[in-house]
């Protein structure tokens, strides 16, 4: 579970360095790495704002 856990938090900057999120914000979601890191991924955006 941890694994899981810190792979998608490693991966995260990939993606949103590669995707232009101000741009196309509607895109993270459908992208191949949402698939594993749906929850992270919101963490993530909290974090930010």
């Amino acid at each position: 579970m941890d694994i899981l856990t810190t792979v998608p938090y490693s991966l995260l900057p990939l993606p949103c360095s590669l995707l232009p999120t101000d741009s196309i914000p509607d895109s993270r979601f459908p992208i191949p790495d949402s698939r594993f890191t749906i929850n992270p991924m919101f963490t993530y955006q909290i974090q930010t704002l």
